[in-house]
């Protein structure tokens, strides 16, 4: 790969697009979609903020059931296959977010 995909999602086959993007490479470039630049900054100003913040603070919001929270660096071990044993820790820290969920949605 050399460039990242951008996909429009108002062309007629951006679903498939977008599939193949996420299939292939894990992501994709979005344009022309209807999110407002200002709230994009903010998001990402955020995420800056967050993550430059102590660690302590952010253990705070550890991931929980729903898949939701923080994940700090050395902390976790992602699997992709049953035949390879995967011994060492992830080497990034991530904040997932997602859509909420009832409190008994676990």
């Amino acid at each position: 790969m050399t460039t990242i995909p951008t996909i429009d999602p108002t062309a007629p086959d951006a679903a498939a697009r977008l599939v193949d993007a996420y299939a292939t490479y894990g992501f994709a470039h979005l344009v022309h979609h209807a999110v407002p630049d200002e709230l994009l900054a903010a998001v990402f100003a955020a995420s800056r903020a967050f993550h430059a913040s102590p660690r302590d603070q952010k253990d705070t919001i550890a991931l929980d059931a729903r898949h939701r929270g923080y994940i700090a660096i050395d902390t976790s071990t992602t699997r992709h296959s049953p035949l390879a044993v995967v011994t060492k820790p992830n080497q990034s820290e991530s904040f997932i977010a997602l859509r909420e969920d009832a409190p008994d949605s676990v």
